[in-house]
């Protein structure tokens, strides 16, 4: 007699059966396909430029301002990552004769600057990349989004090492300390806050011999850039007293004021009472014009 075995023949091939619809009927995602053909097309498009673009690009955002960058090793990663060797951030001012060319006036330099874009930002139609770099032994982070006009750019950076920062020896200024400062940069505008902790401060701003630097042991600033650069305030801190720098730098030229306020606990109140006797304002306070020639 043979035995019925198309019953159990049924149940095993049932798994293989289930299985074969269930892979039949998957479907990939159409927003994945779609994500993943768009990362090709900017991956061919990235090939295609070449290192020159970046910087053309940068010069077109920062045209309008009183600020260029400069560029050096500039190098394409294969994912859509840029790598830099030095970046060089100048102040520009032009000159009132039209035969000379403008003047620039190095304030920054930043040392192995990666870049990598986020690829998620680029379906919302505003790109973003992040980046970070050295400088003069700290380290910086930020985020750049946008395109042109609508570019914005935010930096923050510490542990920096005051000395050798041209920025602060353009003012005549040096020594030791650690600054940390955050930037800006948005609708052509841009502005940095720093701040300087455990300062040990050695010559004194050009054309005021007022700040005796050693004394001040913090110093914090706000600059704000558009078609001239602002000071909005330098301040210096120390042991009963304070200086206050505020002016505006144009074509090379610096002009504003530097408040002095100090009681008797300074050590040197008595010196710098006697000093600056012709820009005495009230007990304890005085303005001093403040006028300099980069």
């Amino acid at each position: 007699m043979k035995k019925d075995t198309s019953h159990g023949s049924n149940i095993r091939s049932l798994p293989s059966d289930r299985q074969g619809r269930t892979l039949k009927g998957f479907r990939i995602p159409k927003a994945i396909v779609g994500f993943i053909a768009l990362l090709i097309c900017f991956w061919a498009v990235w090939l295609a430029v070449p290192e020159s673009v970046i910087t053309g690009y940068t010069k077109e955002l920062l045209k309008d301002s009183n600020v260029s960058v400069e560029f050096a090793g500039i190098k394409k990663g294969f994912f859509y990552t840029i790598r830099i060797e030095r970046v060089l951030v100048n102040i520009n001012s032009p000159n009132t004769l039209h035969s000379i060319p403008n003047r620039q006036t190095l304030i920054l330099t930043v040392q192995d600057v990666d870049i990598t874009p986020d690829p998620l930002s680029f379906l919302t139609l505003n790109p973003r990349f992040n980046f970070s770099g050295e400088i003069n032994g700290g380290a910086i982070h930020g985020t750049f989004t946008g395109m042109l006009q609508r570019a914005a750019i935010r930096i923050n950076g510490g542990h920096i090492q005051v000395n050798g920062l041209p920025i602060l020896e353009t003012t005549g200024i040096y020594g030791d300390g650690t600054m940390a400062f955050n930037f800006k940069w948005e609708n052509g505008k841009g502005e940095i806050t720093f701040a300087i902790d455990h300062a040990d401060l050695k010559g004194a701003p050009v054309g005021i011999n007022a700040a005796p630097l050693p004394v001040f042991k913090r110093v914090q600033g706000v600059l704000a850039f558009t078609d001239t650069v602002t000071l909005n305030s330098l301040t210096m801190e120390g042991r009963g007293v304070y200086v206050r720098v505020k002016g505006i730098i144009r074509e090379h030229v610096f002009d504003g004021t530097m408040e002095v306020m100090m009681d008797s606990s300074f050590d040197q109140f008595h010196l710098l009472q006697a000093t600056l006797k012709q820009y005495h304002v009230s007990p304890g306070y005085y303005v001093i014009p403040y006028h300099r020639v980069f």
